[in-house]
């Protein structure tokens, strides 16, 4: 299946769930290839469509909303909702975890050093650190956590 997206990308799905992609700009003999190896698909987001980010997971009120996007050995991706006041209590990770804020206010604490946190923020928490999520006023986020190698843990 081929199909072309805006930016010029091209992506075709062989039956092997390989994806390739490639920048259509360039000659096909100079162009770089991409092949992506899943396990998985991600999941809980329309492929190959432009959507408003911060509005695939929806405020409640007195809840911390999360929808998954992806989850494996090697990495995680949560879209978050706090509602103002809720939390993530202090826990660590395995893996490093980067915090994108998507909307409104937010606090990270790493370690018991408070951050505040803006739309269009962002912060790293370190793997095997205590830190906690807080919301100062309702907000989402996108978190990404790297797992390391099965060797490297």
């Amino acid at each position: 299946m081929l199909k072309t997206y805006d930016g010029g990308f091209i992506l075709l799905k062989n039956d092997d769930l390989s994806d390739i992609c490639c920048n259509s700009n360039i000659p096909m003999e100079k162009t770089w290839l991409l092949y992506i190896r899943r396990v998985a698909k991600m999941k809980n987001l329309k492929i190959g469509e432009v959507m408003p980010f911060a509005e695939q997971v929806a405020y409640m009120p007195g809840q911390v909303v999360s929808k998954t996007l992806e989850q494996n050995d090697a990495l995680s991706l949560t879209l978050f909702a706090f509602d103002k006041g809720e939390e993530i209590g202090t826990h660590s990770s395995g893996g490093d975890a980067l915090v994108i804020v998507l909307d409104g206010e937010g606090e990270v604490a790493i370690d018991g050093e408070k951050q505040l946190l803006c739309a269009g923020d962002s912060i790293v928490m370190p793997a095997g650190f205590p830190h906690s999520v807080f919301a100062k006023e309702r907000f989402k986020m996108l978190l990404v956590v790297v797992f390391p190698a099965a060797g490297n843990r």
